[in-house]
């Protein structure tokens, strides 16, 4: 796929979206965006039918709702337009020798993407999921005992709750926890589990057996087939760098990620108005992205207002959201 615009230009343009006051120059935009497109990038009827067709046949159309302004219809018009614009372009690029598959959902509660994406249970755990790894769980997690499955790698920082023990199952292996951080990788086709802890403890064990009990900087190495295990030192944050890379922000809230954005650039955020910690933002924060242009975007679809008291300490303002 050809890259079609800079992070930059995204920001700009979503910007710009946002903005009703920009409608005419966005329209303009628009069109001439569309009558500009290479020859190469327009497809005949009959590929856009064949296209059609293929998506109707995967059977698993995933509808998106979005809550719209009530300003104008136009407004409504304008944003729509920019996604069935935005969508089209990437079709276009896509290398056409690659099939559409549709994702498999084996048990109800699925999430899976191929970007890392952060996501925040309903129990209030956040996940960090690493790209193509999948995590699945029934329910709204609400039960005698908090458990999900993974494939792949995660990194999770689990809600503390004494009560409810929060399992990770990946094939025979269970990682039990009560509130603590650590990263798991069950990559699927291998045999090994490993379990390294950034803070806190967890327990790690298979078929009632417990293999140990692991702490700060300690991982643990299970062998699937053989029920062995070894534990050791390792340091943890280079085990967890991959969770620093591009991720994507599913609906969550300013309090998480400005939690993320402290890990990250080593900052400490505080909050003038604590309605603003409940304000929400789905978006893609690139591993070269500045702390300030991240600061932005959350500025522009927040109404959130930023100032450094120092290099090290920011403070957000704003009304907030209720």
């Amino acid at each position: 796929m050809h890259q079609l615009s800079t992070p930059e230009e995204r920001m700009e343009l979503m910007v710009l979206i946002k903005n009703s006051s920009n409608d005419k120059e966005l329209s303009l935009l628009l069109e001439d965006c569309w009558k500009n497109l290479p020859v190469t990038a327009r497809l005949g009827s009959a590929e856009s039918s064949e296209m059609l067709n293929t998506i109707l046949s995967a059977g698993q159309v995933e509808a998106i709702e979005v809550a719209m302004p009530s300003r104008s219809s136009y407004t409504w018009l304008k944003v729509a337009a920019a996604v069935v614009l935005i969508a089209a372009a990437s079709i276009f690029y896509l290398d056409r020798a690659q099939p559409m598959k549709p994702d498999v959902v084996a048990i109800p509660k699925v999430i899976r993407q191929t970007a890392h994406r952060f996501l925040t249970l309903p129990d209030g755990t956040s996940v960090i999921l690493k790209g193509a790894s999948r995590l699945s769980y029934s329910g709204k997690l609400n039960g005698a005992t908090r458990e999900v499955r993974l494939v792949g790698e995660g990194y999770f920082d689990v809600r503390h709750d004494a009560s409810r023990p929060f399992i990770i199952h990946t094939g025979e292996i269970q990682t039990t926890v009560l509130g603590t951080a650590f990263d798991i990788k069950a990559i699927e086709g291998e045999n090994k589990v490993l379990v390294t802890v950034t803070r806190g403890k967890v327990k790690v064990g298979s078929r009632g057996a417990v293999y140990g009990i692991i702490t700060p900087n300690q991982q643990m190495i299970c062998n699937v087939e053989t029920q062995q295990y070894s534990q050791s030192k390792v340091n943890a944050d280079q085990v967890v760098a991959w969770k620093d890379e591009d991720i994507y922000f599913d609906d969550v809230t300013v309090a998480e990620i400005a939690k993320t954005l402290e890990e990250r650039f080593k900052v400490n955020i505080k909050f003038g108005n604590e309605s603003i910690k409940s304000c929400k933002l789905s978006a893609t924060f690139l591993k070269k992205q500045s702390l300030t242009q991240v600061l932005e975007v959350i500025k522009q679809f927040n109404q959130v207002n930023y100032s450094f008291n120092d290099p090290q300490t920011i403070l957000l303002t704003g009304d907030g959201c209720k």
